[in-house]
C-alpha cells in the first residue's frame, strides 16, 4: 500500500541540506524527510525539480529508516504533487504558485517540467495589472488541445466536461489534436499581501486564449472577448483528466449552479442532456 504524506521543505541550519517537516501523515510519524536521489521513482515531469525552501508537496514514502519508531530515523520520499511553490521571475521578483493553481495544472502535469524556466523568462508588470502571457520555450512541448470547432449560439447545445481543478465545465470535442506547440501560457495577478510579487492563477502548454465564459469578470469581457472565441473553439477531450461528457448550452453552464452540473454528471440515469434533466432550455 502506498503511503502519502504532506511535507514542507526548508534549509537545514545544521548542514545546509534541504529537508522536510511532516505537515500531515496518516501514521502520525514525526521524522525528518529527504527526497530520494532515485529520480526514476518520480514522474518524468518532476525528475528535474530541485526542492527549495518553503515548498510544500504531497510525497510518496519510499523508505522509513526506522519503521518501528515513529519519532526517530528519516523518511525517504518521492515527490508526487506540489501544494505550494515559489519561483523567481526576471529582476528577482517572485511568483507564488498556491494549491488552487497546482490543482489546475493536474489537467496537464507536463507543464511542471517547464514552469520554473517559463517564469524566469517573464517580466512581471510594474503597474500591478493582471498578467496573461505566452512564453516561447524554443522546444516542442506537447500537442495543443485547443481546437477549432463549428460555432454555436449562446443557447445551442454542445458537449461539455469538467476538467481537473476547474470550477465549471469546459466545451470539449472528441478530436485528436495535431498541432505541436512550444509555448507556455501563464496567468497571474498581483499579490495583495506582498509588494512586487504575483500569484499564479493557471499555467498550461498551448496558446493564449480568452478566459472561458463562466470565468469572465464582467459582461463586457464575456460578450466582447470570451464568448465570440469559445463559440468556435473547444478542448480536445481527454478521458484521463476530464469527467464524462454531457450536452448543454453556454447559457446553462454560465447560469446554472455548479452543484447542479456536477450532480447531473454523477447521476447514473443521466441521458447526457442537461436541459432534459434540469427542466431548462
Amino acid at each position: 500500500m502506498l503511503e502519502e504524506i504532506q511535507v514542507t521543505f526548508h534549509l537545514s541550519q545544521r548542514d545546509g541540506r534541504i529537508c522536510g517537516q511532516i505537515d500531515s501523515d496518516p501514521l502520525g510519524r514525526r521524522k525528518v524527510v529527504f527526497v530520494t536521489d532515485d529520480k526514476l521513482s518520480m514522474p518524468p515531469y518532476l525528475r528535474h525539480h530541485r526542492v527549495s525552501q518553503g515548498e510544500r508537496w504531497i510525497c510518496r514514502v519510499i523508505r522509513d529508516t526506522k519503521r518501528n519508531d515513529p519519532s526517530h530515523g528519516a523518511l525517504i520520499v518521492a515527490l508526487v504533487w506540489p501544494t505550494f511553490l515559489k519561483f523567481d521571475a526576471a529582476f528577482g521578483r517572485t511568483v507564488f504558485i498556491p494549491l488552487r493553481a497546482t490543482r489546475m495544472m493536474q489537467a496537464q502535469p507536463e507543464v511542471l517540467r517547464v514552469l520554473e524556466e517559463a517564469i524566469a523568462r517573464i517580466e512581471l508588470p510594474r503597474d500591478g495589472s493582471e498578467l496573461g502571457v505566452e512564453v516561447e520555450m524554443e522546444e516542442p512541448l506537447a500537442k495543443n488541445r485547443l481546437i477549432q470547432v463549428s460555432p454555436v449560439g449562446y443557447d445551442e447545445m454542445c458537449d461539455f466536461a469538467f476538467r481537473v481543478g476547474r470550477y465549471k465545465p469546459s466545451r470539449v470535442a472528441r478530436a485528436e489534436p495535431d498541432e505541436v506547440v512550444s509555448t507556455v501560457v501563464l496567468r497571474a495577478v498581483k499579490n495583495m499581501k506582498a509588494d512586487g510579487t504575483y500569484v499564479l492563477r493557471t499555467a498550461y502548454i498551448g496558446t493564449l486564449s480568452p478566459r472561458e465564459p463562466w470565468a469572465c469578470s464582467d459582461e463586457g469581457e464575456l460578450s466582447e472577448k470570451s464568448f465570440p472565441f469559445w463559440s468556435g473553439h473547444a478542448l480536445a477531450y481527454d478521458q484521463a483528466t476530464m469527467s464524462r461528457t454531457f450536452r448543454a448550452s453556454w447559457r446553462e453552464v454560465i447560469e446554472s449552479r455548479v452543484e447542479d452540473l456536477r450532480a447531473f454528471i454523477d447521476t447514473p440515469e443521466a441521458l447526457g442532456d442537461f436541459s432534459r434533466m434540469s427542466g431548462t432550455g
